[in-house]
Parts: structure tokens; C-alpha cells; sequence
């Protein structure tokens, strides 16, 4: 009999009927998939949030790490870079939800790496605008922060493995130069032996001169006794005797003087060997010690290759990053004595330096002394020939005066030895020094062959001091190169709070629809009626739902005013939504504002960032309803999308007003209510 009753039931029997049972079995896979639709992934689409950075970085010598990292960042992240005093703008952003976090770069960025300083990465979000949003964003802040610190791990390997490099040319660069001044420092030593002899022969020479000179004196005052008395008779042997001896006065002086000349000459000569001795030695104890350099450097560098092999092999091995910790301990281990062989070299260079610019000096005072001894000889030369001038003029006054010639003759005889002495001792002293100048010349010329070697030698020492200086910053930084600091912008959110204005929503909105139920829609003639009753009830509901949530739950606006004040304009927004649809569409009203909730739910964002749905929500999202009063609902708890709050408000009571004069004053009514269970006579 009920089969019967059922079977003849307008429900079945009408399309209207059918088409109701169609939309109510409809209603659930409409909710269950576009919920999951929209939120099937999220988390497989983080890169999707917006995220804004700023670059403050500076820069360091032309290094701009801040760039670096961000062109390392991954190709399909949603970012927008900001430079150096943009930062309130992106504060702005991120408060009105615009962006989802700020990524902040520091201005000494890339100094801090270039200095052994651990420069720190500043994650700024806001968990007002959206508490998942927020979750989300600490997880890829983390993710972002091992991604930087890989990236920078593998810029400063590879940099420290070319530095390495260039240290290691450098030292061998070095090493060839020191090789080849110390070459061209023993080929100074046999010129400088030569040179010695050669001072010794002149000395000899000078002091055998100087000694002819004397006897020649003596024999001269002799002669100048036995021949007084004839002098004094004659005027012109004694006007002629006069120039004698006072030239032979002036070579006796000229002889003195080349002789103090000669002795200079001598000193300045030991002395010139004596720094050829201490360069020569200087020069093996720099070569000694770069040897050393180059064999640590080489030990140094195959340290920093296994730790490269490490850090590519496996980097997130424990035990891998514990062998790579080992080798890095090596490294710096090392690092101490190549630090002290470097200051040893720079040291012997110092000190070759100073022995090269001593080494110089005293061979300008050589050749100083070698050409006031040249003078001296020309001097003394001309003096020679003069006296010589004078001997003749004496002669040719002697052969006029027999009787003075026979009295003098034994003088004359024993002053001719002497003379010829000192003629033979002048003949190997010019010779003497004409094989000084000579070897002097040429010692000269090896003196400025190692000047460009020494130069040489000077430029690579420069060189690698500035390398080893490079080589030792960024070992200690290269475990934890990068620091990162996390902030909140808003008040500290939780899950209660964060989904507070989702839910709320979706009571109030489910509030009204269950109004519609007690009061549905109807003719003209009761519309006043229906709306003053339905409305007192919307407006209980109001008050019990914000007194209840603020009495029952933790729950602690920011601004409670506003809070009051946006739950009233929600409210009645959801009102006159309700009583437009079941008043112009009856049933089907209902079954509309069902459909716009599920709509709602899933394209509002009130749970996870509307960024990671599908691009069917993202374009309606703007123009929800529940969109605006979930942003007015997080302002009024957190003080977030302070920048939205009138303009949604305004488009919440600008609905309102719409469906109200929708409601009342559109004459048309398309209700669509849906056929009873049981027919008309059964009823009756």
C-alpha cells in the first residue's frame, strides 16, 4: 500500500519532482569536489605564494652575493623584488595580504661573507592574514634557507679551489724567480773576488809609489844641499831649482792624496763583498723557504679538493659532513704554517731588500771613489809632467854651468834611480787602475742585470702575500655560512584563531539559511512580515554566536568595537541574501545559497592561501561575499588587511542593500518549490 502511495507521488511523477531529487543528490559531490578540487595539493604548490624581497646588499669590491642569491631561487616562485628602502613597502604588502612573506637581505651582505661574518636572513610573515599561510611559509623559509646555504657553500668551494690555484702558481712563480736571482746573485760573487784583487793591486801599486816618492824627496833634498851655495850665485838655476821643488811639492801631495784615494777605494770595495756575501745567503734562505710554501700549498690543495669531493659526494650524510668537518679542521691546521712561511718570506724579502739597497750604495760609493781616484791620477800624472818639464829646464842650466854640472853630477846620479823608480811604480799603478775601471765597468753591469729579477721576484712575493691574505676568510664560515631570523609582523596566531573567521562565516551564513526554513518565502502580500521576523532572528543569532565565541573560546580581537561592528554587517549581509533567494526562487533559493556556500568554501581562501587552488577560485575569489568578510573578520582579530577593511565592508553592506531592494520592489518571482512526498488525496 506505501509502495503504492510512493510510486504515485508527485515527487516522482513531475519533472519539478525529479529535478529536485537530481539537485539534492547533486549536492553533496558538488561540496565533497570542489572542496578537495580546490585543495587536492597544497603544499605540492608553495611556490606559488607570493613572496617579496629585499635586496639591501651593497655589495663588496664588485661581488653582489644579494643578486646571487636571488637568481638561485627557484624559476617558478612568485617574487618581487624590492631594492634598499622599500622596505615599508613590503611591509604594507604583506600586512594586506598581498604578498605572503618578505624576505629580507641585509646590507653588508656580501662583506660579511667576504669577512668570515655570518650575515642573517630575515623572514618576515603575518599569520593574521592567514594562520596556514603562515605554517606554510615556515616551511619553505626553511626550505629557501637550504637552498641559499648550498648555494653559498658551493660559490665559496669553488672560489677557495681557483684561490688555491692562484696560490699555488704564485708559489711556483715565486719559486722560479727566487731560482733565478739566486743564480744571478752567484754570478755577482767571482766579480766581486776579481774586483777585491784588483783593489789589492792598486793599493800595492800606491803604496810602492808613494814610497818611490820619498826616496826620490830624499835623495832631492840631498842634492839641493850640495848645490846651495852655486844657486845662490845664479839666478836662473835658482829661479830654476825653485819650480823644481815646488813641483816635486805638488806630486809629493798628489801622491798622498791617490794614496788616501786608494785606501777609500779598498774599504769601499770590502764592503761591496761583504754585501754581495750577505745577499748571496739572503737569497738561498728565501729560496729555502718558498720550497717549503710551495709544499704545504700543494698539501693544501689537496685538503680543499677532498672537501669539495665531500660536499658533492653526499651533503646530507652525517657521517659525510663529519669527514668534511675533519677535513676542514685539516685545512686550518695547515693554514698556520703557511701563515708563518709566508711571514718568513716576506721577512726575507725585507731583508733582501735592504741588503740589495745597501749592496747599491756602497757600489756608488766604489764608483764614487774610483772616479775621484781617476782624478787623482790624471793629477798626479800632471804633476809628473811638470817635474819632468823641470828636471830638463835644470839640465839645460846645468850644461851651461860646467863647473855647478861637475859639482852636482853625483847628486844628479843618485836622483836618476829613484826617478826611474818612480816612473816604473807610476807605469803599475795607471795600469792597476786601468784594470780596476775595467772590472768595475763590468761588475757594474752584473749589479743592474739583477735588478729585473730581483723586481721580479719582488712583484710574485706581493702577489701571493695578497692571495694567502684571500685564502684564509671563508674556511670557518663554510660550514654555517648563513644565519636566518623569523618574525612576526601580526600578533601570534593559532589554529582557533586563524580559522575563527572562516568559520564564523560559515555559521552565520548557515544561520540563515536555516531562517529560511522557518520563515520561508512567500506572496507579496506577507513579504513585511517575513522580513522583520526573519531579520529578529538573524539578529539572535548574531548575538549568541559573538557573545558565546567571546565567552566559550579564547578568543581575543585585536579590536572588539570593530569586531562587534563587522558580525552585525555580516549578518545582515547574509540576511538579505537569504531573503532575495528564498523569496524570488522558493526551494530553489535554498538550494542556490547552498551551492554559493560550497562555492564560497572553497574560493574565499578562509583556510589554505587562495594562491594554491586551482585558477577556476583564484578569479572568483575577489568578488565573494565570504572573501570580504573573512578579510573585515581577520582585521577586527589580528589588525590585518587594514588596507581593505572599508572598501569590503562597503561592498558587504552594498550587497545588502541590493538584494534588499531586489527583494523588495522586483515583481517577479521564479520559485521553484519542490512537489510534497505524498499527492494531494492522500493529504486529504
Amino acid at each position: 500500500m506505501k509502495r503504492g502511495l510512493f510510486m504515485h507521488s508527485p515527487l516522482l511523477r513531475t519533472k519539478k519532482g525529479w529535478f529536485a531529487l537530481a539537485a539534492v543528490a547533486i549536492v553533496p559531490l558538488l561540496y565533497s569536489g570542489s572542496y578537495l578540487s580546490a585543495f587536492w595539493n597544497p603544499y605540492g604548490h608553495l611556490n606559488s605564494l607570493p613572496i617579496a624581497i629585499v635586496n639591501q646588499d651593497q655589495g663588496y669590491h664588485g661581488h653582489q652575493e644579494g643578486r646571487q642569491v636571488i637568481h638561485m631561487l627557484p624559476k617558478d616562485l612568485h617574487t618581487r623584488i624590492f631594492t634598499s628602502g622599500q622596505n615599508v613597502h613590503a611591509q604594507k604588502l604583506l600586512k594586506s595580504g598581498k604578498v605572503d612573506m618578505v624576505i629580507d637581505i641585509p646590507k653588508n651582505f656580501s662583506r660579511d661573507l667576504f669577512h668570515q661574518h655570518t650575515p642573517t636572513i630575515s623572514y618576515a610573515t603575518d599569520p593574521g592574514t592567514n594562520y596556514l599561510t603562515g605554517i606554510l611559509m615556515d616551511r619553505e623559509a626553511v626550505s629557501l634557507t637550504q637552498s641559499m646555504v648550498h648555494h653559498i657553500q658551493s660559490h665559496i668551494t669553488h672560489r677557495e679551489f681557483a684561490g688555491m690555484t692562484r696560490l699555488q702558481q704564485d708559489s711556483w712563480k715565486l719559486h722560479e724567480a727566487a731560482a733565478t736571482l739566486s743564480q744571478k746573485s752567484q754570478a755577482l760573487k767571482p766579480g766581486g773576488i776579481t774586483l777585491s784583487q784588483d783593489l789589492k793591486a792598486v793599493a800595492t801599486a800606491s803604496r810602492q809609489l808613494s814610497q818611490n816618492t820619498q826616496q826620490l824627496a830624499s835623495q832631492y833634498h840631498l842634492f839641493a844641499s850640495n848645490v846651495q851655495a852655486y844657486v845662490l850665485s845664479q839666478d836662473k838655476v835658482n829661479h830654476n831649482m825653485n819650480i823644481l821643488s815646488q813641483k816635486a811639492g805638488d806630486f809629493h801631495q798628489g801622491i798622498l792624496q791617490e794614496q788616501q784615494a786608494i785606501s777609500a777605494l779598498a774599504s769601499y770595495a770590502n764592503k761591496l763583498a761583504n754585501q754581495s756575501t750577505s745577499l748571496t745567503s739572503a737569497s738561498s734562505s728565501l729560496t729555502q723557504a718558498t720550497t717549503q710554501l710551495q709544499g704545504n700549498e700543494e698539501r693544501q690543495g689537496q685538503l680543499l679538493q677532498e672537501a669539495i669531493t665531500l660536499a658533492h659526494k653526499s651533503p646530507n650524510n652525517p657521517s659525510t659532513q663529519k669527514e668534511l668537518q675533519q677535513v676542514l679542521g685539516r685545512m686550518q691546521a695547515h693554514q698556520v704554517p703557511i701563515q708563518n712561511l709566508s711571514q718568513h718570506i716576506n721577512q726575507g724579502a725585507t731583508e733582501l731588500t735592504h741588503n740589495l739597497q745597501a749592496f747599491t750604495q756602497a757600489s756608488s760609493q766604489l764608483a764614487a771613489s774610483t772616479q775621484v781616484l781617476d782624478q787623482h791620477a790624471a793629477s798626479l800624472t800632471a804633476s809628473s809632467s811638470a817635474f819632468d818639464t823641470s828636471i830638463i829646464e835644470l839640465q839645460q842650466a846645468s850644461a851651461q854651468i860646467t863647473e855647478a854640472a861637475q859639482k852636482i853630477d853625483s847628486g844628479a846620479q843618485q836622483l836618476t834611480e829613484p826617478l826611474a823608480s818612480l816612473a816604473q811604480g807610476q807605469n803599475t799603478a795607471s795600469r792597476s787602475l786601468g784594470n780596476l775601471s775595467s772590472h768595475l765597468t763590468q761588475y757594474t753591469n752584473s749589479v743592474n742585470l739583477i735588478t729585473q729579477p730581483l723586481s721580479l721576484f719582488s712583484s710574485h712575493l706581493t702577489q701571493l702575500s695578497k692571495d694567502l691574505g684571500k685564502a684564509k676568510n671563508p674556511l670557518s664560515v663554510l660550514a654555517s655560512p648563513l644565519k636566518t631570523h623569523h618574525m612576526n609582523v601580526g600578533p601570534q596566531g593559532n589554529y582557533g584563531t586563524g580559522l575563527s573567521p572562516y568559520f564564523v562565516g560559515l555559521s552565520l551564513w548557515v544561520g540563515a539559511l536555516v531562517v529560511t526554513v522557518l520563515v520561508p518565502g512567500g506572496k507579496k502580500d506577507g513579504l513585511k512580515t517575513r522580513q522583520w521576523l526573519s531579520l529578529g532572528l538573524s539578529a539572535a543569532q548574531f548575538l549568541v554566536l559573538t557573545a558565546g565565541i567571546l565567552i566559550l573560546l579564547p578568543l581575543h580581537p585585536t579590536h572588539l568595537v570593530v569586531f562587534w561592528l563587522v558580525l552585525a554587517a555580516i549578518s545582515l549581509s547574509w540576511w538579505a541574501i537569504m531573503r532575495f533567494l528564498v523569496e524570488k526562487f522558493g526551494d530553489g533559493g535554498r538550494l542556490l545559497a547552498i551551492v554559493l556556500l560550497v562555492v564560497q568554501l572553497s574560493g574565499s581562501a578562509g583556510t589554505y592561501p587562495i594562491a594554491l587552488s586551482p585558477r577556476f577560485f583564484a578569479l572568483i575569489h575577489p568578488y565573494l561575499p565570504m572573501t570580504w568578510a573573512i578579510h573585515v573578520m581577520r582585521y577586527a582579530l589580528s589588525g590585518s588587511y587594514q588596507s581593505v577593511l572599508v572598501p569590503d565592508l562597503i561592498r558587504l553592506l552594498a550587497t545588502a542593500l541590493v538584494c534588499w531592494l531586489l527583494t523588495q520592489f522586483l515583481p517577479a518571482r521564479l520559485a521553484f518549490d519542490a512537489p510534497s512526498l505524498e499527492s494531494p488525496k492522500t493529504l486529504s
